[in-house]
């Protein structure tokens, strides 16, 4: 199990509401006299799954998802664009979003709707 909690902070779909919540980050983590104790980091929400990835001398030794599919590490081996293995020999969690871009759902749009389902299938 990993030490690190994955979240969506809510949705905001304009540049004001997304100011708003860094501000309110900002006023509630860390020691505002340290910009180095302020980091977070916040990006636009991508339609697809939370992965946490960890590689360990620069291998990929685990995955997971948010829901804890303890599976996904197989499944992950699959992903074509996946790196297994790094340059950077550190111990290392990555966080990121797994999605399914346009060109690989067309094979699958025939039986899904939208990409959350192909994404789904995978996962199970």
């Amino acid at each position: 199990m990993f030490k690190y909690y994955l979240s969506s902070y809510r949705k905001t779909k304009s540049s004001y509401e997304a100011m708003e919540i860094e501000n309110n980050i900002l006023r509630s983590i860390g020691d505002p006299e340290n910009p180095k104790d302020r980091s977070f980091v916040m990006q636009p929400k991508l339609d697809g799954f939370c992965i946490i990835l960890h590689y360990d001398r620069g291998v990929l030794v685990d995955a997971e998802t948010r829901k804890g599919n303890v599976n996904f590490y197989e499944k992950a081996l699959l992903i074509e664009n996946l790196p297994q293995e790094i340059k950077d020999k550190r111990e290392l969690y990555i966080v990121g979003e797994l999605v399914l871009q346009n060109y690989g759902f067309n094979r699958y749009k025939h039986k899904y709707s939208s990409h959350l389902p192909v994404l789904r299938a995978f996962l199970n």
